[in-house]
């Protein structure tokens, strides 16, 4: 049987799986990156963040205290699966925010996972259905 097709923009068992990853690495160990949802909030907050990465799995109540910082705020976010991946990707349990907090990481994110997404529309974060849906639903 022949493995499905990638949806546009997915992260997970495709190349950009790997791209994604070592970026979060590098942004991490570049100190680029705000992790968890407190210091995510602080970010925002402080309009440091210039991309929220979320997992969709994290809890609702977790997730409730930024999704509405970031409805009035020109942040555009991106949407992982699991917290795990999130997570196992900057070498930590489960993680269910991360606020990427300078512009030349923004943009290679950005880039990276709109590449991924081919030409859809909204992908850059414009939006606000942009930052709502981002097209990323796999694991990172």
């Amino acid at each position: 049987m022949r493995s499905p097709e990638p949806r546009p923009g997915t992260i997970g068992r495709w190349p950009l799986e790997r791209k994604v990853r070592g970026l979060l690495g590098l942004a991490r160990r570049s100190g680029a990156l705000e992790i968890g949802v407190g210091a995510a909030r602080d970010a925002v907050r402080s309009e440091r963040a210039r991309l929220v990465i979320l997992a969709k799995d994290g809890a609702p109540g977790q997730i409730g205290k930024l999704l509405p910082l970031l409805e009035h705020r020109e942040v555009p976010r991106r949407w992982v699966q699991r917290r795990d991946d999130l997570g196992g990707a900057l070498g930590l349990p489960g993680v269910t925010a991360v606020a990427v907090t300078t512009n030349s990481f923004a943009d290679q994110f950005l880039t990276v996972l709109t590449a991924g997404a081919g030409s859809a529309a909204g992908d850059t974060g414009g939006g606000s259905e942009a930052k709502e849906e981002s097209g990323t639903n796999a694991g990172c």
